[in-house]
């Protein structure tokens, strides 16, 4: 099993201890919703990793649109922002994908926008939440679920944005040279679950 695979495992790990530990000790909406993205990225994750041969740019659109979404409303759950920002972010991403998917771009390959969009809103969504976290910081900070979460979703969407933004052809030119991207991009993922995980026996 190469590096790439055991990423793609991995992204199950965080669900199923999520999923164990909410049952152990209760669900909260935050920490519902979150699992409910960790569901997306598993299940796209493991669909690609039984169909290596299909042409599989759809899913990917459909992880990085739903997870979008869920991950939106996550953070107006631990940041409580307003409805009308809210509104105003969920109106914005929609009409990017319509403009995108209806004029520009076909669903069922790559769409790097939608990766940086999506990746720039979650930069943004956890910087900030991060920022009253650390504003309102206790000595309980680094025992805090919300924390561990958004420092991870920082860490993963700047990851990914840095790596698209200069090797995008890295995902639609099948080329050894480009293993050592995917290999980074692997590892990133790696982390990123594990941190998931970790965060998981934390507080909400």
């Amino acid at each position: 099993m190469g590096l790439s695979e055991i990423s793609e495992v991995s992204q199950v790990l965080p669900f199923l201890f999520g999923m164990i530990i909410s049952f152990k000790f209760g669900f909260t909406k935050s920490k519902s919703i979150f699992l409910i993205v960790l569901c997306i990225w598993s299940v796209s994750e493991i669909y690609c990793l039984l169909n290596p041969g299909k042409h599989n740019g759809y899913v990917y659109n459909l992880h990085w649109v739903l997870s979008t979404l869920f991950l939106i409303y996550y953070f107006k759950e631990i940041t409580k922002l307003k409805v009308y920002t809210l509104s105003l972010l969920y109106v914005l991403f929609i009409f990017i994908l319509v403009i995108q998917f209806g004029f520009l771009a076909s669903f069922y390959s790559w769409n790097m926008p939608v990766v940086y969009l999506s990746s720039f809103m979650m930069i943004i969504l956890s910087s900030y939440s991060l920022i009253l976290m650390v504003d309102d910081a206790s000595e309980y900070l680094f025992r805090s679920s919300a924390f561990w979460i958004s420092a991870t979703l920082l860490f993963y969407y700047t990851a990914s944005l840095v790596s698209f933004s200069l090797f995008p052809e890295a995902l639609t030119v099948n080329d050894k040279k480009y293993d050592y991207f995917w290999d980074i991009h692997s590892s990133v993922n790696i982390i990123s679950n594990l941190l998931y995980t970790y965060g998981f026996l934390q507080r909400f």
